[in-house]
């Protein structure tokens, strides 16, 4: 029995190196894995890489533009809004989830409590749990989380390949596993001593400030794109960008000479399979990525048709859930998937998420609301420059109904400036 309970507990703890490897990998930018594989080559003198040379993006795009296209910087809070944006319909529980976001520290912890939210908002305690719930089920896995043991229990439960016991001893035995009193969670627990050893390794994978990693500081890397998008008489073609494809391979030639040379080296042999295992699941890894990217952009484009023939025309509204159904996918998954991810389309940039909008409560995609805002600036009078207000009655009169802060923001979003700083005489 006790041979059985650590083959078992083996084979988990391998499913679950290799499944957050993929997750890794799936949200990785081009330029991040990149930077990853070159630490996998040190690590593994078998692994070759193949990196592309990029030059025939800068050829056609040069450098400090590329770089001009991603120069914004991207902070926990605005990563946040824009999945609330993408996923959710406007509904009092998204602004409630809003409101929670503001509140939330730079690693990713709830500084207020539910009461006083509730109490804030003019709400009930179910509706802001409800709020709250919604807010910890977006990435990164943890955010959130009031305290680190919510935190890590946060992305222990979104692991399907979490060891054995691992939430049973965040919520119990936190403090005595941090204590190394391994016996003492044993008894309380009846799990075997390897066991509680598992949950102790997977734990230290975890993080506890998944919010730390967006600095207000750090400007997100170049705008790379993976995939190619070209329309022609009313078809639209989707492919991978050849230039920015990574060839991983194996060298077999220079594993088979060790092998033989050290034919009865039980550890060197131990070494070589360990090694080519790991390429394997890197191989695996970046081969599922790429298809992933692939089938997502496929949805995308099929969904925003008219715009890919026609640029002018607005994007539909196109949530992630959406795609996330269509694909059998989860919304994280999808999320991943277009955060940092670029396509290549009539010499332009694109990143994924951007042809994700939402329907707002007036019917229309914000794509949609952005254009007739901008529509209306540049036809007025130069002399007199329309005010917030006058946009708003505008658009009342073409039956869109939008309050005057939405359209400063909108105008914000626009990098427009307000009406007196407009005028021209």
């Amino acid at each position: 029995m006790a041979i059985e309970q650590t083959t078992r507990q083996t084979i988990q703890q391998r499913l679950s190196i290799k499944a957050q490897q993929k997750l890794k990998i799936l949200a990785m930018p081009l330029t991040d894995l990149l930077d990853d594989l070159q630490q996998a080559v040190l690590d593994n003198p078998f692994l070759k890489v193949k990196v592309p040379s990029l030059s025939g993006i800068t050829s056609r795009y040069p450098i400090d533009w590329l770089a001009d296209q991603n120069a914004t910087h991207q902070s926990l809070e605005d990563y946040l809004l824009t999945q609330v944006g993408l996923t959710m319909r406007d509904l009092p529980l998204k602004t409630l989830v809003q409101y929670l976001i503001y509140h939330l520290d730079n690693n990713g912890y709830l500084t207020i409590t539910l009461a006083a939210a509730a109490k804030a908002c003019g709400v009930n305690q179910v509706m802001i749990t409800d709020a709250l719930t919604l807010l910890q089920q977006l990435e990164p896995a943890g955010v959130g989380g009031r305290s680190l043991q919510e935190v890590l229990r946060l992305q222990a439960q979104r692991d399907d390949t979490a060891p054995v016991g691992t939430e049973e001893i965040l919520d119990h035995h936190l403090p005595a596993l941090a204590e190394n009193k391994n016996g003492l969670i044993q008894r309380a627990t009846g799990l075997t001593a390897s066991q509680v050893q598992a949950v102790l390794d997977y734990i230290r994978t975890l993080s506890p400030a998944p919010g730390a990693q967006f600095t207000a500081d750090t400007p997100t890397a170049f705008a790379f794109p993976e995939v190619q998008v070209a329309a022609d008489h009313g078809t639209v073609r989707v492919g991978l960008l050849k230039d920015t494809q990574i060839q991983l391979s194996f060298n077999t030639q220079y594993m088979a000479e060790l092998s033989r040379y050290g034919e009865h080296d039980a550890q060197l042999q131990n070494y070589l399979t360990v090694q080519q295992k790991a390429y394997q699941t890197l191989l695996t890894a970046y081969t599922e990525r790429q298809v992933t990217l692939l089938r997502v952009t496929q949805a995308i484009v099929a969904r925003q048709h008219a715009f890919f023939v026609d640029p002018e025309q607005p994007l539909v509204p196109l949530l992630v859930k959406e795609v996330a159904e269509q694909l059998k996918l989860s919304p994280s998954t999808i999320s991943r998937t277009i955060n940092g991810k670029y396509l290549e389309f009539n010499r332009h940039i694109y990143e994924l998420r951007h042809f994700f909008t939402y329907r707002s409560a007036v019917g229309y995609s914000q794509d949609a609301l952005l254009s007739a805002v901008q529509t209306l600036i540049e036809a007025e009078d130069k002399q007199h420059p329309l005010t917030d207000n006058a946009i708003v009655a505008a658009l009342q009169q073409k039956h869109i109904k939008l309050s005057r802060r939405t359209v400063v923001k909108y105008r914000d979003k626009l990098n427009i400036p307000a009406a007196n700083k407009r005028r021209e005489f």
